[in-house]
């Protein structure tokens, strides 16, 4: 047997459908009806066995900050004349090696669902002397006015301390 929707049902399903997470205010102003009437169409609705399956996109989602390209899906520009660049792909290796042509400052990546065969290596590396910290390997933090600084040996951490004293950062 088929259920029958309301003319208010409906408009509410598409509402969902649009945002899932719509809070039972905001459905209340998009139906134009007040907040004990919302409720009761979604209690309706759940009676009525109404679900709602929510897509979640598997690709990798990566935030460039630098110059937008052409390649990019989205640019935004930011209050520092940066642009931020969005673009979702599988191949998540090919677009970390195409950041240099965005003169990428920073990079973001947002992954949801099961990403497979994608290999990132995070590198972190000496503010003191740049030397790269390789995983496993033993470091040492300094955290200076709410900033932390990475360190590869207490040298550089001893030598850090007296700079930040010296210059008053």
């Amino acid at each position: 047997m088929e259920e029958k929707f309301s003319e208010l049902e409906f408009r509410a399903i598409e509402a969902l459908r649009r945002n899932p997470r719509i809070s039972v205010k905001d459905l209340a102003k998009e139906l134009n009806v007040n907040r004990n009437t919302a409720s009761r169409i979604l209690r309706s609705l759940f009676k009525k066995g109404v679900k709602l399956k929510v897509a979640v996109e598997s690709f990798p989602t990566l935030f460039i900050v630098g110059k937008c390209v052409n390649w990019c899906e989205e640019c935004y520009p930011l209050v520092d004349g940066k642009e931020l660049c969005v673009v979702r792909s599988n191949d998540i290796s090919s677009l970390l090696n195409r950041t240099e042509e965005a003169q990428a400052n920073e990079v973001f990546i947002s992954m949801k669902g099961n990403v497979k065969d994608i290999i990132v290596k995070p590198s972190l590396t000496c503010d003191y002397c740049g030397k790269e910290i390789h995983q496993g390997e033993k470091y040492f933090t300094y955290t200076r006015n709410n900033r932390t600084y990475y360190l590869c040996c207490s040298s550089c951490l001893k030598e850090m301390k007296k700079t930040m004293e010296r210059t008053g950062k």
